[in-house]
């Protein structure tokens, strides 16, 4: 659905205020995050379940020149934030309650999961920095 159909359908249902259309076709990725998870289904629901995993994120000269710099002084940080999008998802999904997989079928509200189906594919995390190397600055 484009933006203008979700823009008329939600005055339609009579919300007001700001829209989100999941349209990203603007966005470019600015790099690729790793880590020791190989797919979806083995992702905790929090970090602090697996403490020891970590990740890294590998920040992409195609987008923006010398990306090494854009790291500069990240350094000085024990944590920082990102913002992603789940590559894994099938597009936008309508349910509000989704069923984890450890959870046994018990169903939670769709944000208070790192389920990947949503109605915007859009994921932030906290992270720890460990090292920074070049461009690519090593998370858990």
């Amino acid at each position: 659905m484009d933006g203008a159909n979700v823009e008329k359908e939600t005055r339609d249902a009579g919300v007001k205020g700001p829209v989100c259309s999941c349209e990203f076709s603007d966005w470019k990725s600015i790099g690729v995050i790793n880590s020791w998870f190989p797919n979806k289904r083995g992702v905790p629901r929090q970090a602090t379940i697996i403490p020891d995993s970590q990740g890294c994120i590998t920040l992409s000269a195609s987008t923006m020149n010398n990306p090494e710099y854009s790291v500069i002084g990240l350094d000085q940080y024990s944590h920082f934030w990102i913002l992603y999008v789940f590559h894994q998802s099938n597009g936008p999904h309508r349910k509000t309650k989704v069923a984890p997989p450890r959870l046994g079928g018990t169903k939670l509200g769709v944000f208070a999961t790192r389920a990947p189906h949503r109605p915007c594919p859009i994921g932030l995390s906290l992270v720890k920095l460990n090292r920074i190397e070049g461009e690519k600055p090593d998370s858990i």
